[in-house]
């Protein structure tokens, strides 16, 4: 299947904000989704939650939620999951650097929607 890495390639340093895929296997933790798009409850063996417009993830290595979900606004630096672009309509969210996260190390690594251009 084609699919879009990051625009910093693949990369088995991962760093926050390098724009890079992580090199190697992860497992697949959720599935999260936008019910006001999807019309139907996707069936998954994942644990699924549909997301709310305040739904973000912290992707500030200084913060205590780093690399975790949040309810935004939030204090720390964090991304919305709520997106007007659609590539959040459906996201994995991949168990990479979350066990316990490792400040730096990448955060809100996803498997989702591609953009129409890859």
């Amino acid at each position: 299947m084609r699919c879009a890495l990051g625009h910093g390639g693949v990369r088995a340093d991962k760093r926050e904000g390098d724009g890079a895929t992580p090199a190697g296997k992860w497992r697949m933790r959720a599935l999260l989704f936008r019910p006001d798009r999807i019309a139907r409850t996707p069936l998954t063996g994942l644990p699924l939650r549909g997301l709310r417009p305040e739904d973000g993830w912290c992707d500030d290595p200084a913060d205590a939620l780093y690399n975790k979900p949040v309810k935004l606004p939030y204090a720390a630096r964090a991304e919305s999951l709520w997106r007007e672009d659609g590539i959040y309509d459906l996201i994995v969210v991949l168990g990479y650097n979350d066990d316990p996260p490792e400040a730096g190390k990448g955060s809100a690594i996803f498997l989702h929607v591609a953009r129409p251009d890859f």
